[in-house]
């Protein structure tokens, strides 16, 4: 299994929490209803994941650890690996946390945004 893929630390917040937010909506909460339950749902997840607007701006950007569709083993791992890293122990947790880590890039842009913009005015 290749290690990047796995890997959350290989992907941004946002494309992270697209992944939890879907499996969180087809009530996949439990990891175990994610890593050894409902392949079929989780299949069709991934489907839904790997052809999302914003995935294929990550592809375009060179921002994903894969050029094709992640394997069901793969994304399971990717999950199993996120809980760990964030300190989760659901999906709706994980989610959570995500959400605030994302709304946090986006103000911490936004700040260095204006102050780019201050020192063009002031420059």
């Amino acid at each position: 299994m290749d290690r990047a893929i796995t890997n959350p630390e290989n992907y941004n917040k946002r494309d992270l929490l697209l992944l939890c937010q879907l499996l969180h909506n087809n009530h996949l909460i439990q990891p175990d209803d994610v890593v050894e339950n409902n392949n079929d749902k989780v299949t069709e997840i991934i489907d839904e994941w790997y052809n999302h607007k914003a995935i294929k701006i990550s592809q375009e950007m060179h921002q994903l650890p894969f050029q094709h569709k992640p394997a069901l083993k793969q994304i399971t791992k990717l999950y199993a690996n996120s809980l760990n890293v964030f300190g989760a122990s659901t999906t709706t947790e994980l989610a959570n946390i995500l959400y605030y880590d994302r709304i946090q890039e986006i103000e911490d842009t936004l700040q260095q945004m204006k102050k780019n913009f201050i020192q063009t005015l002031d420059g």
